[in-house]
């Protein structure tokens, strides 16, 4: 939820099928994105790995 915040609702929805696909394909991209969401969630370096990579992302994708 975090990384939404700094785009309105109507960006977001316009680009909905781009962000779920987004995050159905970065898993499978990033080895190290996929560890973060699957294996020791709570370890704070792959929280922090996950959200950086996820923003930065999004970012691109939003073109902000």
């Amino acid at each position: 939820m975090l990384s939404f915040e700094r785009y309105s609702k109507i960006d977001l929805i316009g680009k909905k099928d781009e962000i779920i696909s987004l995050y159905s394909r970065l898993p499978l991209e990033d080895r190290p994105f996929d560890e973060s969401i699957t294996i020791g969630t709570s370890d704070i370096t792959k929280v922090l790995y996950r959200l950086k990579k996820w923003i930065t992302e999004l970012r691109i994708l939003m073109g902000s």
